[in-house]
């Protein structure tokens, strides 16, 4: 049968994605995909689906085989235009929450591969970011986060750090990759935790801009800030899509 998964997104702060008003200082082609850190464990399972790479994890409680098990899949992005400093859509995080038991990781390292093409004077680029996992118990009561399901208590996806230590020059300035957050929607709001719930499948779009990272002294005209507010309300998104069971 087909039923309603509700994804919900709440934080504490908020980022803002706004229409940058600074003049684009050079434009480029892009192609992104991702690819999962190997981890040691037997419990551990890697496979794609079409443009999809995904790591699951865990024993399904009630059925056995890769798709019960829970785990993280990205899907990239194809033929896009950008400029430095521009936020960019990276592709699809999706977070397969199922009920299980056994190995569960309390992070994951997701490269995020940037292909220019040949729009820049560069080679392909691969940036390593540590996604932080909370499973959480769901026997729990209270349940740490919100909301929360007849199947148990929701699960948080979130980064510490929001900048790759890896780094590419062109035309004598430096650049990397900066992760901005997650947002339910392609054009919507970034946020800096994904609240998964439980029994279904949740996504979020990711965010981020290729930025220049030897500017730390300097202090931006008020036209130079690159499309980013922060707001200090809560934000709740409610989305609801389709699943097969």
């Amino acid at each position: 049968m087909r039923f309603a998964i509700e994804t919900f997104f709440q934080v504490t702060s908020v980022t803002a994605l706004v229409l940058s008003v600074t003049a684009p200082v050079q434009a480029f082609t892009f192609n992104t995909s991702g690819t999962w850190d190997a981890i040691a464990n037997p419990g551990v399972a890697y496979q794609s689906v079409g443009s999809e790479n995904q790591i699951r994890w865990g024993t399904g409680a009630f059925t056995s085989g890769i798709e019960s098990q829970s785990g993280l899949g990205f899907a990239g992005k194809s033929s896009l235009t950008a400029s430095f400093g521009e936020i960019l859509n990276l592709g699809t995080l999706r977070h397969f929450n199922n009920p299980i038991y056994g190995f569960v990781p309390t992070s994951v390292g997701l490269t995020l591969n940037l292909d220019f093409g040949g729009s820049l004077p560069v080679l392909a680029q691969a940036f390593l970011f540590n996604l932080a996992i909370d499973e959480t118990n769901n026997a729990l009561n209270p349940c740490p986060y919100s909301p929360n399901n007849a199947a148990g208590c929701s699960d948080k996806i979130s980064f510490a750090s929001t900048v790759s230590s890896n780094s590419f020059t062109v035309n004598n300035k430096i650049y990397t990759l900066e992760l901005l957050g997650f947002s339910p929607t392609p054009n919507g709001t970034a946020v800096n935790e994904f609240i998964s719930e439980e029994g279904g499948i949740n996504e979020a779009f990711l965010f981020g801009r290729v930025v220049e990272t030897d500017t730390s002294a300097a202090v931006p005209e008020p036209t130079a800030i690159a499309g980013v507010m922060l707001a200090g309300a809560g934000f709740r998104y409610l989305r609801r899509r389709q699943r097969r069971s």
